[in-house]
């Protein structure tokens, strides 16, 4: 038995069909997956394109288009990689701000993504609609963009947590995860993510979906026994995050307070990318988020050298410079200070560094001057935050190329040389090599680079939102880029961690409830747009809204402030 909800949107859909079936379709008869004439031409539709025209009417069914907005660009992208997209975008006539933007699936009409800003509703101030309307204006939207057979078999609204990162200001928006269901099964990395604001429009809209067949829900673990196993192997590590940079639906404001009351740090339970996190289904293997067997692992630190504090006082330019100066004789080359970031080479030189002080430098060779340039970027503190060169060439395909083991290896040994004092902090983040296909891709592009990442320790516990990011050109083997990817300031000292792994897992498993899901890996969409297969896989894992647990207190910390609102009414 169909609940209200789908019953309201079958019925909904009836309009829905008739609009759809008086829209022309293109050689094959393909518009969307499940309407008339999609069976016959199953073997068409890969190539089967809508035109500019049909394309353009599909889009005023979704949408209503304002007056005053006109078409700026209407483009078809065909990577063989990926279906065949219309770009589609408007703009005010008055206001250029304004804008109206959709992604279109070229055979099926299929609504990929859209946003929109239209003026109609200001970013700050009001009320929140009734959230009867605005659920009523996301599954309004839905019907229109998407098939039959996709909306009818989407979960109830953030029914198992909101899976797609969005940050938002939930005083502004409101935000709904429509998980794909098969089967009666969640696949959680599929499915729909609507935005309404605050008079409960529809301003932006996802769809996240693979094609791949989803394998059915035979020879797998019975619940009880998966249930147990997932409780006993899941293992999440202790470490510090930087929580407002984790959270979601709080104001500009409420994260700077955050920071203001020294509440941004919190020593939590959580998964790394290599933790075991999900139960195959099939195997009954651990995996981590990559989808491959997690295994135990310790972390390493490069050395055992830790930096000294240099207390509160900050370095003036000068000293910045010259550590600049110094950093770069220990890297090939020769080169000569340019300027300080900014356009002045005559800086007041004992002016104290602030946030940061930036030096360009060029090479001492006169010929290669125009062609090269090299930043350092140094904290008030003396510590070295970034390098980056950039070469000014026309990018060229890579015929001979190091390997990416080698290039590994350069960026270790340039970590050593501009951060000796510091190894043991820092730790090398162990990903998956690339695959063929992907070093291919980056020796064709002539300008991508092989990268690393380092990850902090702070008293040896990994501070989760800062890494050392190392960049080598694959052509030359040249450091081309290195640098902490983010500006967070890890604090000095950690609180004692007042529970252990185990009691931290006790809590999550209260808090979320362990289920069979399909289930694809972190990186399946990256793979997807460079035609490789991702197979879903069917998991256990626990579901619900994403939360940290605090290793001092106990507390079970939801990442989303109306959902934690939420949960909080609930109880």
């Amino acid at each position: 038995m169909k609940n209200k909800k789908q019953t309201w949107r079958l019925t909904a859909g009836l309009s829905a069909a008739v609009l759809l079936a008086s829209l022309p379709l293109p050689a094959g008869g393909v518009l969307a997956a499940g309407s008339t004439g999609a069976a016959t031409a199953a073997a068409e539709a890969d190539t089967a394109s809508l035109t500019k025209t049909q394309v353009m009417d599909r889009a005023g069914e979704i949408v209503s288009i304002p007056a005053e907005f006109t078409l700026e660009g209407a483009s078809l992208t065909n990577n063989h990689s990926l279906p065949p997209t219309w770009n589609l975008r408007w703009k005010s006539e008055g206001d250029e701000s304004k804008y109206i933007h959709m992604e279109i699936d070229a055979r099926t009409g299929t609504l990929i993504e859209y946003s929109r800003d239209t003026g109609k509703s200001k970013k700050t101030g009001g009320k929140l609609v009734e959230e009867e309307k605005a659920l009523g204006s996301a599954n309004g939207f839905l019907i229109r963009a998407l098939p039959k057979e996709e909306w009818e078999n989407l979960s109830e609204p953030n029914e198992f947590g909101l899976n797609f990162d969005y940050y938002y200001d939930s005083a502004q928006e409101r935000v709904y995860t429509f998980t794909r269901m098969h089967d009666g099964i969640p696949f959680i990395e599929n499915g729909v993510q609507i935005v309404t604001d605050r008079a409960g429009v529809v301003v932006k809209y996802k769809r996240y979906w693979t094609d791949e067949p989803l394998p059915e829900a035979k020879d797998i673990l019975a619940e009880e026994e998966a249930v147990k196993r997932l409780a006993e192997k899941t293992r999440p590590s202790l470490v510090v995050v930087d929580l407002p940079s984790r959270r979601s639906g709080f104001s500009f404001d409420e994260h700077d307070a955050f920071y203001e009351k020294g509440e941004a740090y919190k020593l939590v339970y959580g998964y790394l990318g290599k933790d075991p996190r999900y139960l195959d289904a099939k195997s009954g293997k651990m995996l981590n988020i990559w989808g491959t067997e997690a295994k135990d692992y310790e972390i390493t630190p490069l050395g055992n050298t830790i930096s000294k504090s240099t207390g509160e006082k900050s370095i003036t330019q000068a000293e910045a410079k010259k550590i600049a100066d110094d950093l770069l004789k220990k890297l090939p080359g020769s080169y000569r200070f340019l300027q300080f970031r900014g356009g002045s080479s005559a800086q007041n030189l004992e002016q104290v560094v602030e946030r940061h002080a930036g030096m360009e430098y060029v090479p001492a060779d006169p010929q290669k001057e125009k062609t090269e340039k090299v930043t350092v970027i140094i904290s008030p503190k003396g510590e070295l935050l970034q390098y980056y060169k950039e070469i000014n060439s026309e990018s060229k395909k890579v015929d001979k190329a190091i390997s990416y083991e080698q290039a590994k290896e350069i960026a270790l040994q340039m970590v050593k040389t501009l951060m000796p004092e510091r190894l043991g902090e820092l730790y090398l983040i162990e990903r998956n090599p690339p695959s063929d296909q992907e070093v291919e891709e980056i020796l064709a592009s002539g300008n991508r680079n092989y990268v690393f990442s380092y990850g902090l320790l702070i008293d040896g516990i990994p501070f989760d939102p800062l890494y050392l990011d190392v960049r080598v050109k694959p052509g030359t083997g040249e450091l081309v880029e290195f640098g902490f990817l983010q500006d967070a300031k890890p604090p000095a000292t950690l609180p004692a961690a007042k529970i252990d792994r185990e009691a931290a897992k006790k809590i999550e498993q209260k808090n979320q409830k362990a289920m069979l899901t399909y289930f694809l890996p972190e990186n399946w969409m990256d793979k997807a747009k460079r035609g490789e297969k991702q197979t879903p896989m069917l998991v256990y894992r626990y579901i619900g809204d994403e939360g940290l647990v605090d290793a001092v207190t106990g507390e079970w910390i939801i990442l989303d402030k109306q959902r934690e609102k939420e949960s909080k009414g609930r109880k």
